[in-house]
């Protein structure tokens, strides 16, 4: 419901919030699996760019308490899903793809 009313105060259609559960479900195990996991790290990279434009807006320049940036955990998980997505799943991959 939270992500809903984030959704549909950011202006867009409520069933766009039924993608969190697609980009933070499906396209992790795609990934892990293996299968198609160009198409599941891409997914995620844009899970995670919605993410911080819908809830992490206001931390994107900010410093934490020990001078860390405020987002490096979704930070870590953009760039990462973005480097598979890049590279591709490497040699142990359920279809080379």
């Amino acid at each position: 419901d939270g992500i809903a009313r984030m959704v549909t105060s950011a202006g867009l259609p409520d069933w766009v919030a039924y993608g969190v559960y697609v980009g933070e479900v499906v396209a992790p195990l795609m990934v892990i699996a293996g299968w198609f996991s160009r198409i599941g790290a891409a997914i995620i990279a844009a899970n995670m760019a919605f993410a911080v434009a819908l809830a992490h807006r206001a931390d994107l320049f900010q410093l934490n308490s020990t001078g860390g940036w405020e987002l490096e955990l979704q930070g870590m998980y953009f760039f990462t899903a973005v480097a598979i997505a890049c590279l591709g799943p490497g040699r142990y991959s359920a279809n080379r793809k």
